[in-house]
């Protein structure tokens, strides 16, 4: 229908950024896999999910929140879930705060 067309064409660039960034991330975090950083990538996901479990019981809970549940606040959820992602994933790949994993 007409309002169905009008709200994916209102969110496509956010989804588009969102979908953009994901095959990076992925590539990145094989990378990190290859390099045997193992303990840092658990972390990150821990602290991300952790993050991402809160950040969406708030939308959910705070009613103040609760209008940012529509189509284009989710797909700017998970573009900012996906950047959140690849700044850190960088930052790791080029040394910021990097030791080497411990074997």
């Amino acid at each position: 229908d007409a309002e169905v067309t009008r709200l994916l064409r209102r969110a496509a660039p956010i989804a588009a950024a969102g979908l953009l960034l994901h095959p990076p991330v992925v590539g990145m975090e094989g990378c990190l896999l290859a390099t045997k950083d193992v303990r840092w990538l658990v972390r990150h996901y821990v602290v991300t999910g952790g993050i991402a479990v809160a950040a969406t019981q708030l939308l959910l809970k705070v009613g103040a929140l609760r209008s940012a549940l529509s189509l284009d606040g989710i797909w700017l959820y998970l573009a900012a879930f996906q950047a959140t992602r690849a700044i850190s994933f960088v930052g790791r790949l080029v040394g910021v705060g990097k030791s080497p994993p411990k074997r």
